[in-house]
């Protein structure tokens, strides 16, 4: 395998952080230390703020085909989870409400009042966790391809819709 001047794998480079976001132009890579735990993001754009949340096993860079897209129109955040991509890795606090308040402890960090939140898959989860939480700071939740995060939750809103379908003899 070829190696760089500083003995890294040249693959290893090709996919860093530092080279991915080349194809996002007007973004940064950044950090920020949120409820004890350092997150990655990226960010670019300006507007209103669009929190972009990816799923498992994903990173920022699954944004890549909409967020120069969305930067026209939105100050797009996407933040790589604790665990995934960039940022730490703790042993514990992978609950949806605790990753929820690392997002919250970003948006305050950030001075930001209320954000559009988008969540997908485990991002989506995280999305919900922190509009039902936070909504104070929510202005618009978005879930892509997302389950419920909660199994009573989602019971409790099929019976409310299943309730008001008309019964078939």
């Amino acid at each position: 395998m070829t190696q760089t001047k500083d003995n890294t794998p040249l693959s290893q480079n090709l996919y860093s952080d530092d080279e991915l976001i080349k194809d996002f132009p007007g973004f940064t890579n950044q950090y920020a230390t949120v409820n004890g735990v350092k997150l990655h993001y990226m960010e670019g754009g300006s507007g209103v703020p669009l929190l972009c949340l990816p799923g498992w096993p994903q990173t920022w860079y699954s944004y890549h085909p909409v967020a120069t897209e969305l930067a026209k129109t939105y100050r797009v955040i996407i933040v790589d989870l604790r665990g995934m991509g960039s940022s730490e890795k703790p042993a514990s606090g992978y609950d949806k409400k605790t990753m929820a308040t690392d997002i919250l402890e970003l948006v305050r960090q950030l001075g930001l009042k209320k954000v559009y939140i988008m969540g997908h898959d485990i991002g989506g989860m995280v999305a919900m966790s922190f509009a039902f939480n936070y909504p104070a700071f929510t202005q618009k939740l978005i879930v892509l391809d997302g389950s419920h995060p909660s199994e009573g939750m989602m019971q409790s809103t099929m019976q409310k819709l299943t309730s008001r379908l008309p019964c078939r003899s």
